[in-house]
């Protein structure tokens, strides 16, 4: 089937198959026109429909293939007004944090080119008593990468390998903030007003892998397996922030850095990367930020729902300002 654009559509969803895979299909040449064996799209219910093509009748074989061009359809219209949806909100709230930037301006008389506005997600705020389910979670998991970690191939890396890759990447990390200080204790006190939006998909792995442990035994060659799970299993709290990483706590990560996974300390979320290269792609003097935080974790602001406004500030290396504007 070809639609009005010129490309091939799928004889059942008429999508669009793409250029790559229409260069795999076998075909032939009637009237100088090319006849796909199997025009039909990667779907798998689009797949399997066409397979039955050949044992059952015609008619019904086309009543089945209209049913589920109405379910795809369906489908797309759904995506397509929750996309509207999550445009919708992002306009809002642009628009929400331009107002409240000039206010900011105003009330606490800074000059705009200095302070750029930066909306911010916000993690949980309630606190629960850590469970014995979740740290028995936790142990499991621990053994189970710390064993990796000790195995003989493990072994073997630790002796041969100069320079691993995680300790590559830190090593670039440290490189790009001793070169860009004031930016990379912005950027940490950005965090601060976060307080763990990105944190909640930790739950109980905490992002920890045998990885991890290789940098902590490359470091401490003399930790025996055991010494190193109860150096974690000692950290926990008591008490931790709800629905989130087994080590985030009211005043932030129960591990030390050295203790971290790679992914936790070397992470920044889109919002400050972007602030951040701005800010050196530009050579900008910036002494600060108007920062926006914003009801919603890191991972459920790019839905549809409302993310209301928890908290202006106003963020320097120095300090964080409450600023409250009613």
């Amino acid at each position: 089937m070809v639609g009005y654009s010129g490309k091939v559509l799928c004889d059942i969803c008429e999508a669009a198959i793409p250029a790559q895979k229409l260069l795999r299909m076998p075909y032939s040449i009637e009237n100088g026109v090319r006849r796909y064996e199997k025009p039909v799209c990667d779907a798998h219910e689009c797949q399997r429909l066409f397979e039955r093509k050949a044992s059952i009748p015609e008619y019904l074989f086309r009543k089945q293939v209209e049913f589920h061009r109405s379910v795809i359809q369906g489908r797309t219209q759904a995506c397509e007004e929750y996309k509207a949806k999550i445009a919708a909100k992002q306009s809002t709230q642009n628009d929400e944090n331009r107002e409240i930037a000039l206010q900011m301006v105003v009330a606490e008389s800074l000059d705009p080119t200095e302070f750029p506005v930066l909306a911010l997600p916000t993690g949980p705020d309630k606190v629960s008593e850590l469970t014995e389910s979740r740290i028995a979670k936790y142990r499991k998991h621990l053994d189970t990468i710390v064993e990796k970690a000790f195995s003989v191939d493990a072994q073997e890396q630790i002796v041969t390998e100069a320079v691993p890759p995680s300790f590559k990447r830190h090593a670039k990390m440290e490189e790009r903030k001793k070169k860009h200080q004031d930016i990379g204790v912005l950027n940490d006190q950005f965090c601060t007003t976060c307080k763990g939006g990105c944190c909640v998909s930790g739950n109980d792995h905490a992002y920890l892998s045998e990885n991890t442990i290789l940098r902590i035994r490359r470091a401490n060659p003399d930790l025996e397996a055991t010494d190193i799970v109860a150096l974690y299993l000692d950290a926990l709290d008591v008490n931790v922030m709800s629905s989130s990483c087994i080590n985030h706590t009211a005043v932030g990560c129960a591990l030390n850095r050295d203790l971290r996974s790679d992914i936790c300390n070397q992470f920044f979320c889109e919002h400050i990367h972007a602030f951040s290269e701005q800010m050196i792609e530009d050579k900008s003097i910036v002494r600060g930020a108007i920062v926006v935080n914003r009801s919603q974790n890191l991972w459920d602001s790019e839905n549809a729902d409302e993310s209301e406004i928890v908290a202006t500030l106003v963020v320097t290396p120095q300090r964080i300002k409450v600023v409250n504007l009613d």
